[in-house]
């Protein structure tokens, strides 16, 4: 796959999660839970709720990884991005790489 597939698989994901979540809310559908998230955490009622898109999209990854326990997902050290890990490895994209290793090698 090329970056710009990967890109748009993972976005494809995080749509589905989208759409669960509503469906949660909406309280068409039961919502899926992981023990590790404690009483406190709700990433549904963040998404119910979400006026900053970081927070939205770091509860739609919650929540796909509920739905999906075997998936890893990332955040990118450069750019910020949200990936699944499998694919890339340590950052998003060649670009973020570069940026990176060259941050590292001037330290």
């Amino acid at each position: 796959m090329t970056w710009g597939e990967l890109r748009a698989r993972d976005e494809a994901l995080l749509e589905e999660a989208r759409q669960a979540a509503e469906a949660v809310i909406d309280g068409t559908a039961p919502g899926v839970y992981l023990p590790s998230w404690g009483c406190g955490y709700d990433p549904y009622r963040l998404l119910a709720a979400a006026t900053d898109q970081g927070v939205f999209r770091l509860a739609l990854v919650s929540i796909r990884q509920a739905m999906h326990p075997e998936e890893s997902w990332a955040k990118c050290a450069h750019c910020m991005r949200l990936y699944l890990v499998e694919a890339y490895g340590g950052t998003c994209s060649p670009e973020c790489f570069a940026v990176r290793s060259n941050f590292l090698d001037n330290q």
